[in-house]
């Protein structure tokens, strides 16, 4: 029996809009916030301020014997949930709206003007089901489709099919009196819908299967960082090669990419940072790790820590201060590609408190700043790594 958190329909009314304003206008800001991205002299008078942008005129372009469709570094959202495929070129954009980034939803829109297509990527939160047979049938309702394709003149369903473990839905869609071609691919992973959609005209078939081959498995979600509250932000370090999601009001008071960063929170800090030929082996040689940079150390709890992308450990101690006063840690070592060891370092003003045995129940707070370490700090995979 699928589960599934239905929402309104307001999410999926702007997945419609969003493809096809795209399509017919040259800027996507200014229909979607009239007033925006468009500016006019006191001696212009045939827009107001409060005018919608004319959309302009839609030259299908000739299609390329050959579409080359290159990709740059991979895209990573906003929200650390996921990566995707991004097209290499000046002619692609890309916009994280903030009507496509409300919890459950995370989505990023990459749209080429010279090509008129769109690739619109998105995760739902919260969706179950036990095949991709369920998925078409009981997500991917007639209702459910005309909602997407709300804002074309017409559109028909050509063919329903699972290939590759993901269930595709091509369209021949109508909109301004001229045809395109759509596909939807998804899947379920981790009670997350993972949604690819691709508008091109017609006339490029060819694009869209190389938009598909190259989107389809660029699309990799980050299950530990999916496990924190979307709104929380990410810190990227590409050069170190590691990235933090913590909550909001964490700030930032040092660092900068390729160089150790410190977060402040309330009862604390959190330090960030890689070194080079430092890898740890065991539990034994991270606790080694920690009693040699830093002060007074009493070593309480040490564990393996399993991640998306490999074996860590996590050693919860104390330690003390210049002043000789206790203060409780944690410290998550993290090994990445060429034994490089990432750290993240938890230091609290509360003393004598074993990190590791904690739960919400006994320590809101102090386990919600473990959770960032423990699921919020990640290796980048080395295709996003710069340095």
């Amino acid at each position: 029996m699928a589960k599934k958190a239905r929402r309104g329909q307001r999410r999926n009314q702007l997945v419609g809009v969003a493809i096809g304003v795209i399509i017919v206008v040259t800027t996507l800001i200014s229909l979607l916030a009239p007033g925006r991205g468009r500016s006019t002299s006191s001696s212009d008078t045939s827009v107001s301020a409060t005018s919608t942008p004319t959309p302009t005129e839609v030259v299908i372009p000739t299609p390329e014997p050959d579409p080359q469709v290159e990709g740059a570094i991979p895209y990573l959202h906003s929200t650390g949930y996921f990566q995707t495929f991004y097209p290499i070129g000046g002619d692609w954009q890309n916009y994280e709206l903030a009507e496509y980034n409300v919890p459950p939803y995370a989505g990023v829109i990459m749209q080429s003007q010279d090509r008129l297509s769109i690739v619109y990527t998105y995760l739902e939160a919260g969706v179950e089901y036990e095949s991709l047979a369920d998925l078409s049938e009981n997500y991917w309702t007639e209702t459910e489709l005309a909602t997407n394709w709300t804002n074309y003149d017409g559109w028909t369903l050509t063919r329903r099919v699972e290939v590759d473990d993901h269930l595709i839905l091509d369209f021949d869609l109508m909109l301004g009196g001229n045809a395109y071609l759509g596909r939807t691919t998804s899947w379920v992973a981790d009670n997350f819908l993972y949604v690819i959609r691709i508008v091109v005209p017609a006339n490029n078939s060819i694009l869209l299967e190389r938009l598909y081959e190259k989107t389809t498995p660029a699309l990799i979600g980050y299950t530990s960082l999916q496990t924190l509250p979307q709104t929380w932000p990410v810190y990227v370090d590409a050069v170190y090669g590691f990235a933090l999601k913590h909550p909001a009001d964490w700030e930032q008071v040092a660092g900068e990419a390729g160089r150790p960063a410190t977060f402040r929170m309330p009862d604390g800090q959190v330090r960030v940072q890689s070194e080079a030929d430092q890898a740890v082996a065991s539990a034994d040689e991270a606790e080694a790790w920690i009693t040699a940079n830093e002060t007074g150390v009493t070593i309480l709890q040490s564990d393996v820590l399993a991640h998306d992308r490999g074996v860590g450990y996590q050693v919860a101690y104390t330690y003390q201060d210049t002043a000789g006063d206790l203060h409780s840690g944690l410290v998550v070592l993290l090994n990445g590609d060429d034994s490089t060891l990432h750290i993240a370092n938890l230091q609290l003003n509360a003393p004598d408190i074993n990190l590791l045995a904690i739960d919400e129940t006994t320590s809101a707070a102090n386990y919600e700043a473990v959770r960032v370490l423990t699921a919020g700090f990640i290796v980048l995979p080395g295709a996003l790594v710069t340095g």
